[in-house]
């Protein structure tokens, strides 16, 4: 999601096409990628961050980012789950995400 934002999409562009597009594609939009009543809460909340790293493809091509997206929590079929401190993801730098979630309070 985070080279997407660094490719120049907008945030509600890269959302939408990583939950309701791909689910639409493979034919479950009737039960994944979007939230609705009566539908099972699977959700990852992220933060965006304004800090500069740099993305690298699987050809080894960089390009210089500004902004990432840092895991926060995950609901789980409506039960908030642990994360656990990590890298980000998204490449900037080692520096650990310090947001753990305990029973359920941020």
């Amino acid at each position: 999601m985070a080279k997407f934002l660094a490719l120049g999409f907008n945030l509600e562009h890269v959302v939408a096409s990583t939950t309701s597009h791909p689910a639409r594609a493979y034919g479950f939009a009737h039960v994944l990628g979007t939230l609705a009543v009566d539908r099972e809460a699977d959700l990852s909340i992220l933060r965006l961050v304004d800090e500069p790293w740099t993305a690298v493809d699987s050809m080894g091509a960089t390009l210089r980012a500004n902004q990432g997206l840092e895991p926060v929590c995950s609901v789980r079929s409506g039960q908030v789950q642990v994360v656990r401190p990590a890298t980000r993801p998204y490449g900037a730098g080692h520096r650990q995400a310090a947001h753990l979630i305990d029973g359920g309070r941020a």
